[in-house]
């Protein structure tokens, strides 16, 4: 009778315990403030967004003031009530005031830092003792430039070129990882090439192999369509630099015979 006591407490303590961990469960894609899909990471504990994103943010609330919310799928009724505060360096919240515990933050369109904060008030009026806050870091978009806007070459197969594009990057994420999208129209106006390149912020050029320029001689209009870093695709913005190269593919001349007056 004992052991079957101890092993009932034991289970009851266990089925109490997967409950409560399944009661604090993220929503997909989401992470705890310092911590990504694999753990604790220091890169973590301030949230780094680009400049005029608009961010998603959700608090786990206490799960027994809202019994029947499941916080890993959001769904259920949510009993609580939530006090959000951002401070007006980052931006607002779209369609403010918002008692959720899931919000929009319209950020800013410059660089800056600050914090959001939530205090959850329970149904019975009661507010939680402490206000969870999280940092956040508003950071400049990634830029890329073609330099020089123009170029060509001479050449009797155009199919035969690979061409090194000078480029420059710039970035705020420390990685320096950096993604470009590159379309090609040729001389007929043909889209002939659409292809990303991951590049490093240090990059000075990206080559365009050979085979590419299929369309004959004449113009091709090589740009850069998107730019885009670690944080501006966390963050959902697009930065279309539209930066043009044009490369002129020139014929090469086919000289003929050299002729003279006659000896006799």
């Amino acid at each position: 009778m004992k052991t079957t006591a101890r092993l009932n407490i034991v289970l009851s303590i266990l089925a109490l315990f997967f409950l409560s961990v399944s009661a604090f469960a993220q929503p997909g894609g989401f992470y705890e403030h310092g911590s990504n899909s694999g753990g604790v990471d220091a890169n973590e504990n301030i949230d780094s967004v680009t400049v005029g994103a608009s961010m998603r943010y959700v608090v786990a609330p206490d799960p027994t003031a809202n019994p029947s919310y499941d916080f890993s799928t959001m769904s259920g009724t949510l009993e609580s009530t939530f006090t959000w505060t951002v401070d007006a360096a980052l931006g607002t919240i779209a369609g403010a005031p918002d008692t959720d515990n899931d919000v929009t933050v319209d950020m800013e369109s410059a660089p800056a830092t600050g914090q959001i904060s939530v205090q959850e008030v329970s149904s019975a009026g009661c507010a939680s003792g402490d206000v969870t806050n999280i940092d956040v870091e508003i950071i400049a978009a990634p830029t890329a430039a073609i330099t020089p806007a123009t170029g060509d070459t001479c050449t009797d197969d155009p199919t035969a070129i690979a061409l090194d594009v000078p480029i420059s990057l710039t970035t705020s994420v420390a990685d320096g990882n950096v993604r470009i999208n590159v379309n090609i129209d040729g001389p007929s106006n043909a889209d002939i090439y659409d292809n990303d390149f991951d590049l490093t912020a240090a990059d000075t050029e990206f080559t365009i192999p050979a085979g590419t320029f299929n369309d004959g001689l004449g113009d091709y209009d090589i740009t850069i369509e998107e730019v885009s870093d670690r944080i501006s695709r966390k963050s959902s913005v697009t930065v279309n630099p539209n930066d043009v190269l044009v490369f002129t593919i020139n014929r090469v001349p086919n000289t003929g015979v050299i002729y003279h007056l006659p000896n006799k």
